[in-house]
């Protein structure tokens, strides 16, 4: 019985690999322009979290669901994150002399990167889950990243180690390098985000069905 048991894990294991491989195929196409990577991570986490809970009947239908319905308010979040991105490391780069002016300012700019770290890390699983539009979720994500400090360590490792993978692992990171950390980090998000919205886990639909 005991094999019987292991050799059910294992085949779980196994498709549950295969999932993720899949997944990180599809968001790796859908984020060739690179305006739809908001929509892709907010899909992929939708889909993350309905394998965890086992509630999912097809990888791409619920994907190509979420993708579109995640458009808006996940582009809109994306493109900040790249204008924030894009704003800190040119004042990084322009303040590159060694004056006190100078390390003051980049020393301003690597605190607002934190702070914009902590605000979208948590801001792409809450657009994927929870149906609130953008400006309350982004000052909720925020003040979750504070409350939640645990999580908000765990999963920055999680994602930390992914990075650093990925320069000695780089086929296996192309393979399920986004979609791995993502779900190992769905768990956490979970957790936290079901402290605050306890509904939630009900939203989530039964076993063998993605609506």
């Amino acid at each position: 019985m005991n094999f019987l048991n292991a050799d059910n894990r294992f085949t779980r294991i196994l498709s549950r690999i295969t999932d993720l491989v899949y997944l990180q195929l599809l968001f790796l196409l859908t984020s060739l322009p690179i305006v739809t990577v908001g929509a892709g991570l907010a899909a992929m986490y939708s889909v993350c979290r309905r394998l965890r809970q086992d509630t999912i009947s097809g990888v791409a239908s619920c994907y190509f669901r979420e993708f579109a319905a995640n458009w808006k308010r996940s582009t809109a979040a994306w493109l900040m994150v790249l204008l924030i991105a894009v704003t800190l490391y040119v004042d990084v780069n322009y303040y590159s002399g060694t004056g006190a002016s100078d390390t003051a300012a980049r020393t301003l700019a690597y605190v607002l990167a934190v702070l914009a770290y902590l605000e979208f890390l948590y801001l792409f699983p809450m657009l994927a889950w929870l149906d609130l539009k953008l400006l309350p979720q982004m000052k909720n994500a925020f003040l979750l990243s504070l409350a939640h400090f645990a999580t908000t360590l765990t999963v920055t490792v999680v994602f930390a180690a992914a990075i650093l993978l990925s320069r000695v692992l780089l086929p296996l990171f192309l393979f399920i390098g986004f979609s791995g950390p993502v779900y190992l980090a769905s768990g956490s998000f979970l957790k936290a985000l079901s402290a605050q919205a306890p509904e939630l886990t009900a939203q989530a639909p039964p076993p063998g069905s993605d609506e």
